[in-house]
């Protein structure tokens, strides 16, 4: 039982790494997009609100 969950929580951890990466990803080319080319992608910054919600639920789930 401990050996499932233990690989759950490994997922999660991995889960939640990937999530920050995405967020941070989305956040830095949405900058340089509109400083270079005064337009940013409309979709990226409510993405990487849904993203540090939803890193936020899986934290709390550890």
């Amino acid at each position: 039982m401990k050996n499932i969950a233990n690989k759950l929580f490994n997922g999660i951890q991995i889960l939640l790494g990937l999530m920050l990466a995405i967020m941070i990803a989305l956040v830095f080319l949405n900058v340089i997009l509109r400083f270079f080319f005064n337009s940013g992608l409309v979709w990226s910054e409510e993405l990487s609100r849904y993203v540090f919600v939803m890193s936020i639920l899986a934290l709390l789930l550890q």
